[in-house]
């Protein structure tokens, strides 16, 4: 079976995800931890998390709420019909730009099956209600957080990566803007 997915598309959309989905890191200050902890409240801390989880279990259901069928190696998206419908979904959790960024990486057309399949590829890590406790949130103000979680021996014995979340307040809601993943040397 001949998948009209071209190489370079993946490719060119696979690099413009990794350079606007993983920028740069905010590593947080201590004097910042500080003031967001002393200026904001637990409950608001709740908030940002929990809709932060809402976003990670949205990008989930996408990717793994699908069907498989004979004539297809590819698993076949239920959750939407086409890209932009895709997109759609995920803007719910994620500010559009990323939500599109996110579509073209994982997701990828059938031209066969006029389906929207998953691409299989590595993911980011998914937050969840567990990560509670290890992650830090620091507001920079009142609509814009930014979430942390260090994640310990990933790949190799002795690792150690940083996981940034950066968040935005909207009129629907919190939504995550940025996304970057770095080891910690």
């Amino acid at each position: 079976m001949s998948y009209k997915i071209k190489l370079t598309f993946i490719l060119i959309n696979s690099l413009l995800f990794l350079i606007l989905a993983f920028p740069q890191p905010l590593f947080l200050k201590p004097e910042a931890v500080a003031e967001s902890e002393a200026q904001y409240q637990p409950s608001q801390d709740e908030e940002v998390f929990g809709a932060a989880v809402a976003s990670f279990a949205l990008f989930s259901s996408l990717l793994q709420d699908v069907i498989y069928p004979r004539d297809s190696i590819y698993p076949v998206v239920t959750r939407a019909d086409n890209l932009k419908a895709a997109i759609d979904y995920l803007s719910v959790g994620f500010q559009a730009d990323l939500a599109e960024n996110m579509a073209n990486y994982y997701l990828g057309w059938d031209e066969e099956l006029s389906k929207l399949v998953v691409i299989p590829t590595d993911s980011i890590p998914l937050l969840t209600m567990a990560d509670r406790q290890e992650t830090r949130i620091v507001f920079i103000n009142d609509k814009y957080a930014v979430l942390q979680r260090i994640y310990q021996q990933c790949y190799a014995e002795q690792d150690s990566y940083i996981y940034t979340i950066h968040v935005r307040k909207e009129i629907s809601g919190w939504k995550i803007s940025e996304l970057s993943l770095e080891e910690i040397k």
